[in-house]
């Protein structure tokens, strides 16, 4: 599941703003409210940061005292967050969002500017929260179920992506045809740039006999002719490429969201459909890390057999081993 650190204030905020019932408050708020809420207590843990002891009266303690007493399987605890002229930890598990007390405009550039992951502050964290869920009421359509099913478009695609560090995109056929790698996978790389700010690991699985001819066999001459064709910028993201012999469907992997695809995307008449699982809901979550410890299994079966090449040290591949801010 997702780890979230959400400072204090925030989290005040958030509890003393519970709409009303219906019908003096809405169906709509009252939904996203408790989403977020159900977010916090069972689909993520948590750490509070600059917490600060209160009255025993204030609202909050009911909540901080539900998400403390809980018996599941996610944790909540208390810490504090570390950040470096505004760069979030480094080493901090990917899968992470940040709630942070911040209202200062020019400090939440700052903040946007130097970091690839998750993160909201004070007055935006309910759109956020939709954002992150995919809630049918954030800025596209119904990205719940969020289906594609009308004609592709890439700036469509890009507006769906999330912020983040590390991506997989797993399809056997993205290097079949040479003649169409600037048009699709250029296309691709440019809408991943669009998506995050900072420079990012890109690692592409794809099977072996159905590289172009004009590659032969040779993993090195996909990335060479990538390089030399500037289809992709070496300071704007670190790629790397694995051959396999398995089959597999087509996905692609984000830090916190799961996109399964039916075809390559293309700008042709025909549908694509792209199928979104967000990490906020703990089921996507747990249903992926089978298929990324797969992913892991190739990269390592691949560098025994030298059919690896460039940058293949995805932390997505590691999903459960990196630290928790505490």
């Amino acid at each position: 599941m997702l780890n979230t650190v959400i400072d204090f204030e925030v989290f005040v905020k958030f509890c003393c703003s519970r709409p009303k019932q219906v019908p003096e408050g809405t169906h709509e708020e009252n939904e996203i409210w408790i989403s977020f809420w159900r977010f916090l207590k069972s689909d993520s843990n948590v750490v509070i940061t600059n917490y600060n002891e209160t009255d025993l009266n204030n609202p909050q303690n009911l909540f901080l005292n539900n998400l403390t007493q809980r018996s599941n399987i996610s944790t909540c605890h208390f810490g504090k967050l570390n950040h470096h002229n505004f760069y979030l930890p480094k080493y901090q598990n990917i899968h992470t969002v940040y709630f942070i007390n911040e209202s200062d405009v020019k400090n939440q550039t700052k903040f946007r500017k130097n970091n690839g992951f998750f993160f909201s502050f004070n007055d935006e964290y309910i759109d956020k929260w939709k954002e992150l869920s995919f809630s049918e009421n954030s800025v596209l359509h119904d990205r719940k179920s969020a289906e594609v099913k009308n004609r592709f478009s890439w700036e469509r695609f890009s507006d769906y992506l999330l912020p983040f560090t590390d991506v997989i995109v797993r399809d056997n056929f993205i290097f079949k045809d040479i003649n169409h790698i600037q048009d699709k996978f250029g296309k691709l790389i440019e809408c991943f740039n669009k998506a995050t700010k900072v420079k990012y690991n890109l690692l592409i699985i794809f099977n072996k006999s159905n590289l172009d001819i004009a590659f032969g066999n040779n993993i090195a001459d996909v990335y060479k002719y990538l390089e030399h064709n500037k289809i992709f910028d070496p300071n704007r993201l670190n790629l790397g490429l694995v051959h396999t012999s398995k089959e597999h469907d087509r996905f692609m992997f984000f830090n916190y969201v799961e996109v399964d695809i039916g075809k390559f995307p293309d700008d042709s008449h025909r549908p694509t459909k792209l199928t979104f699982f967000p990490f906020s809901d703990q089921n996507n979550f747990s249903n992926a890390e089978p298929i990324l410890s797969d992913f892991s299994d190739i990269v390592e079966e691949g560098e025994k057999n030298k059919e690896t090449y460039g940058y293949i040290r995805n932390r997505l591949l590691s999903v459960t081993n990196e630290k928790v801010v505490k």
